[in-house]
């Protein structure tokens, strides 16, 4: 994810420098930038500094700040693309700057995760999460 802030901020064609600085403008890419930090900052501190750090509530935590962090920005590059179009036919769909997601648009990106939720949920009940006792007692 930082090559493609690299790249759109070092030496980036005419449109990407548009959707790169709008990008870095927006609010929550503080928040996306400040959840990954998190994650990294706990899992290199429990790596390089201190084995005492490391705890699994604290590696799940930090897996699912990541996680949030990498949705919230894939939601945000759709959004800005939408919003600044520099390529047919999205430019002809509306003009510059005015695309607003609408409820239905909303509502499926959330049933989306529910639906995956569910899978999952549905899954852990189906494939046993423990390993089975292989022993047979005659």
């Amino acid at each position: 994810m930082l090559h493609k802030y690299l790249v759109g901020s070092y030496a980036p064609y005419v449109d990407q420098a548009l959707l790169t600085d709008t990008t870095f403008q927006t609010p929550i890419f503080a928040v996306v930038a400040g959840l990954l930090a998190l994650g990294l900052l706990y899992i290199g501190l429990t790596t390089l500094v201190s084995d005492r750090l490391f705890s699994i509530p604290g590696i799940v935590l930090a897996s699912i700040l990541m996680t949030v962090a990498i949705w919230m920005e894939k939601v945000l590059f759709v959004y800005e693309g939408l919003v600044h179009p520099t390529n047919p036919p999205l430019t002809n769909l509306y003009p510059h700057g005015i695309y607003d997601p609408t409820i239905v648009e909303l509502v499926i990106t959330m049933g989306s995760v529910v639906l995956a939720a569910l899978l999952f949920a549905i899954a852990t009940k189906i494939i046993p999460m423990v390993e089975l006792d292989t022993e047979v007692n005659e």
